[in-house]
Order: structure tokens, then sequence, then C-alpha cells
């Protein structure tokens, strides 16, 4: 019996798909998108490592090819758990990633067949332990803290939903294969065929019915950017209002930006991004990394405004965003203004 602590990671991961799916990355999840280096067992799918075969759960490809690399695939696992994430979790991903990018080839005639670069994105509820940030960082495993309050609403409908799922469905033979394929296919994901699931398929229109709440708390968020800045963490970045958002990143791919917190959001640690030339146009949020919050937030004093302006200043002076549509791909800049940001927060009264 799968646990509710697993399904809430499941399905977190899936709704995490779907909300980034435009930042650039095509999910795989057939055996038959490379025959090479994927393969199923037991209905899942699985990467081919040097030493053994490794599940994948969400994987994903870059639909472009970084210069001087390999094709990049993405392993994506979510934590979604009442303690804090700590090393064992990082450890795996890093086992998991070293022995995939170390197979190796033995004959000549295999040296031109695909190879590709695999990197590791943990996503955790409860954000991570001081040991597991300081080996995801040494390793290149990327950790993403979903424990802003601005994702409370959608981690609630999650935590429900596993919940009635555990209650009515516990039992369920390949409960999580099937809840895998429903959810892919409300959310746009799927292209696996139906065969697959045959024996279970009376039990998609009950999983449709308990997962309908997650599926709606999903389409209300719409999008998650993801920003790329100068330290080794990626930002997952909620706007405001992601029309808004777009339409202004259409105008102006790159433009200057005030970044500012408050002493009464997430106790310091959710940060607001808006453009410096009309900071009501839009409104991005994103939780500031543990470490970097550490630093500047360790001490309450008053030169804790002076690390956060030289931590803006050193580490978000540049915010890159990737997002793909129809397979074309764009990106843009925002740049962190110092000057705009002090004159904003003097106009509002707000913290820096």
């Amino acid at each position: 019996m799968v646990s509710q602590e697993q399904l809430r990671g499941y399905i977190l991961e899936e709704v995490l798909a779907h909300l980034v799916n435009n930042s650039g990355f095509r999910l795989l999840e057939d055996a038959s998108q490379d025959k090479i280096n994927l393969a199923m067992q037991r209905g899942d799918l699985v990467v081919k490592g040097r030493g053994g075969y490794h599940q994948a759960d969400v994987l994903g490809q870059l639909e472009w090819t970084p210069a001087f690399t390999y094709p990049l695939r993405l392993f994506v696992e979510a934590k979604f758990r009442n303690k804090t994430t700590g090393i064992e979790t990082i450890r795996n991903a890093i086992s998991i990633v070293l022995d995939v990018n170390q197979k190796s080839t033995y004959h000549d005639e295999d040296l031109l067949l695909s190879k590709y670069h695999y990197v590791y994105a943990l996503f955790s509820t409860s954000g991570f332990t001081e040991d597991a940030v300081k080996m995801g960082l040494a390793h290149q495993i990327s950790l993403i803290d979903l424990s802003s309050s601005e994702y409370n609403s959608l981690l609630d409908s999650i935590r429900n939903t596993a919940q009635n799922i555990n209650k009515d469905m516990g039992k369920l033979t390949n409960l999580v294969y099937n809840l895998r394929y429903v959810l892919r296919r409300k959310l746009a994901l799927s292209l696996r065929r139906k065969e697959y699931y045959g024996e279970q398929r009376s039990s998609h229109d009950q999983i449709r019915d308990l997962i309908q709440p997650v599926i709606n708390s999903a389409r209300e968020y719409g999008e998650l950017f993801i920003g790329i800045p100068n330290i080794p963490f990626m930002l997952l970045l909620k706007a405001n209002n992601r029309n808004k958002f777009l339409d202004y990143l259409e105008k102006k791919p790159s433009h200057k930006v005030n970044i500012t917190w408050s002493h009464y959001i997430d106790n310091r640690k959710t940060w607001m991004i808006r453009p410096s030339d009309a900071p009501d146009e839009y409104q991005l949020t994103f939780k500031l990394p543990s470490i970097l919050a550490q630093r500047i937030f360790g001490k309450i004093d008053d030169g804790m405004y002076e690390r956060a302006i030289n931590a803006k200043q050193k580490y978000f002076a540049h915010i890159v965003i990737y997002r793909t549509t129809q397979r074309q791909i764009q990106w843009y800049r925002l740049s962190y203004d110092k000057e705009e940001t002090l004159r904003y927060l003097q106009r509002q009264r707000r913290d820096i």
C-alpha cells in the first residue's frame, strides 16, 4: 500500500511537470522515445546506467542542446513530507546522476549513438537541511524550496487529494501508474498509450473525480517560471498575473527590476521582483535559498539591510528566464536596479 507521503510526492511531481512545462523540457515517459538509453520495467520508465537501471518517475529533455555539451536530460523528484529533506536524499540523487552519466561505450559501432548529460532537480515542501544544501551545491544537484506561503493553496489541495485517494483507492493494484496516467492526461502532458493501463481503466473515472481539486488548483497557478541567477540555484518564480507578466516580457524581453522583501512575509525569505519603470505591471515571487537567507538574516540587525543589497548585486544582478512555445525558444533577462529599488521602497515605506 502506498503511503500518503508517497502519494503527495507523486502528485506534486506531475503538477510541477505541468507548471514548468514551458521552461523548455519535453516529458519522456516511454522507452520507445529512446530505445538505447531508456527501458520499461513493470510499467515504470527507467534509465540505463553503468551499474544498473534507475527509475525515472518524471524525466524531461531540454528542447535545445547547449553548446559544447550533450543534449540535457533532467530527473525531477519531489518530497512532500513533514520533516526537512536531508542529506540521504541528496546522496541518492548524486549516485543516480553519476551512474547514468558514466555509462560506458564498449564497441566502436556504438560511438555514434546518441548520448545525454543527465542532471537532477529536487523539490521539497519542507526545505532542506544545511548538510543537504552543501552536498547538493558540491555536486550540482538543483534544490528548490517550496515552503513559501505562495504555494499553500496548491499544497493543501494535494494533501487533501492524497488523503482521499489513500482512503478510497489505497488497495488498488497499480495505483501509482494509473494515477500518473490520469494526471498526465488531465494536465495535457501524457503521450503514453492507453493499453499500458487497460486492466485498470474502470478506475480512471474515480481517480479523475478525486484529483479534480488538484487540477483546478494547478490551472489557477497556470504556469511557473524557472529563473537562472548568478548563483548555483534555480529560482522557481510565481507571477501574480501570468498574462500581464508575459505581455510585459513580449514588450521588453530585457529590462530592469526592483527586488524587495518584507519582514512580514515568510520570515523575510520570500522576495518580490517588479519592473523598475512600472512596478504595478507584474510581481514575481521566489523563495530565497536557505543558505543565502542564513547569510543575510542569520543575525537580525541593521547590517542585514546592507547584506541584502549586496546579495542582490552579487547573486541576482541578472536573472535569465528561458521559455518555449510551439518549439520556439525565447529568453528574457531581468536586471537588478539598486537605485530604483531604493526609490521604490522610499515611496512604499517598505523593507529592503
